[in-house]
């Protein structure tokens, strides 16, 4: 409740109450071979427009995995990545762009991108 309390407490809110409209969310974070973690929120809204699907990650990739001092990683990728289908407003859009502390070989040689896809559907 602390957290929702937070939420709904700042300029502009984060979140905010509306009538007939519910949501429901839920994280999860996991870790594949050492190398990589995913940290994820999954949310679900529901409204009287339609239905409202997204999740929202954050990925992290490092070589060696063990290594905590940057100068002796070989690479380090971060990127974030949204997914939402947005049944109310008529869309569905992928997003993803790697954190500008990604590197290879060393910190200075910082790597850059990005990619979206929008895709806009006619809601009755």
């Amino acid at each position: 409740m602390k957290i929702l309390q937070a939420m709904t407490a700042t300029n502009p809110a984060w979140v905010t109450p509306t009538k007939n409209s519910y949501w429901f969310a839920a994280g999860l974070s996991l870790v594949a071979f050492d190398i990589l973690t995913v940290t994820a929120v999954a949310m679900v809204q529901f409204k009287e427009a339609g239905l409202d699907i997204a999740i929202i990650a954050d990925a992290v990739a490092q070589m060696p995995p063990s290594v905590t001092s940057r100068s002796e990683m070989i690479a380090y990728v971060e990127l974030g990545f949204i997914c939402e289908m947005n049944m109310a407003d008529g869309y569905f859009r992928v997003e993803a762009a790697l954190a500008p502390t990604s590197f290879l070989l060393v910190p200075a040689c910082r790597i850059y991108g990005g990619m979206a896809l929008v895709y806009w559907f006619n809601v009755s």
